[in-house]
């Protein structure tokens, strides 16, 4: 940078031989070279502020690229053994792989087997979170992203292993639906911003899975939401004018009896306005059990995510709680 005059592809193959070996770079520089031109093919800004890649990366691309990564390890090991200082230093760069794998597994495998071809991912995605977080604790990894923090790593870990570990049962009376069109969103799945401590996870006994995420009552912020992702069963093959019925599970401490506790609204960013909304009042949700509010079956789109706030009302709600919430196939 500080001579713009000097040759960035000179430049780039001398840090990768010198830091990952000689038989490693030409497959590296291949490996970069597929990503960066599926990230420009697609005119997306990949910024910071990111969740994951969906918007840009999809199951061809990443065989590409996992396919010369391994590619580029098995190179370094032939050149100076496994147990090298280049092999290492892969081993650790493969961890943004991993990470895309893990996040997206149960979305790439049904790809995979819809359409036949070879799936790369992990064969036990159990055993490759046990393997993830391991090498993220030997590197100190504290977040998968700029400006996350440890206890956010920390939520992000465990919702992993409870993903595919033990899975919440679906509530009884949605046992007997075909669960192609039933979409479970549990606390690891809800996107929210823990500005100023605004929103945690938390232990909880009575959510369907053991645990929640909470908001105080002493704000109205947006702060957890779900982004609707067309990429599920439910969606697939589904009529232009298709309906889906949306429950979700939460619960508030209180000390008074009535008056709002929990907003909730479906929002489509592309319109910037509401589709259905939801002001839920204290004696709907208050005290230890989940109780069920549900929507009427309303279209969804890919602009559109659920959003939850809090009522603003210090003293007298203390908290709010999200365990779950089911989307639904309306016929």
């Amino acid at each position: 940078m500080w001579n713009p005059e000097l040759d960035e592809k000179a430049l780039t193959r001398e840090f990768l031989t010198g830091y990952y070996g000689k038989m490693a770079t030409p497959v590296l520089l291949k490996y970069f070279d597929v990503l960066l031109n599926k990230a420009e093919s697609t005119g997306k800004h990949l910024g910071c502020f990111m969740e994951n890649t969906d918007d840009w990366l999809d199951y061809e691309t990443l065989c590409m690229a996992t396919a010369l990564f391994d590619e580029a390890i098995s190179a370094a090991e032939k050149e100076s053994g496994s147990e090298s200082a280049f092999v290492e230093r892969l081993r650790r760069e493969r961890l943004p792989l991993e990470h895309v794998w893990l996040k997206n597994y149960n979305k790439f495998k049904r790809y995979a087997v819809k359409t036949g071809v070879e799936f790369l991912g992990p064969f036990d995605p159990v055993e490759a979170c046990r393997n993830f977080f391991s090498i993220c604790e030997k590197y100190q990894v504290t977040a998968y992203r700029e400006y996350d923090t440890p206890t956010i790593f920390a939520f992000f870990k465990d919702g992993m292993f409870r993903r595919y570990g033990n899975p919440a049962p679906i509530p009884d009376e949605f046992k007997n639906l075909d669960m192609n069109t039933v979409m479970d969103v549990q606390d690891y799945d809800l996107r929210w911003n823990n500005w100023r401590s605004q929103v945690s996870a938390v232990d909880d006994p009575a959510a369907s899975n053991g645990r929640a995420v909470s908001m105080p009552g002493s704000h109205s912020e947006w702060r957890v939401s779900f982004p609707v992702k067309m990429d599920v069963p439910l969606f697939e093959n589904a009529d232009a004018d298709a309906k889906y019925k949306i429950a979700v599970y939460v619960r508030c401490d209180a000390t008074v009896k009535d008056g709002l506790a929990l907003s909730c609204v479906i929002y489509d960013q592309q319109e910037r306005k509401p589709v259905a909304q939801k002001n839920i009042d204290v004696s709907e949700i208050a005290g230890s059990k989940y109780q069920k509010i549900e929507f009427e079956p309303v279209p969804l789109n890919q602009s559109m995510s659920i959003r939850f706030a809090p009522p603003n009302r210090e003293g007298e709600v203390q908290a709010v709680y999200i365990d779950r919430l089911l989307i639904i196939k309306h016929n």
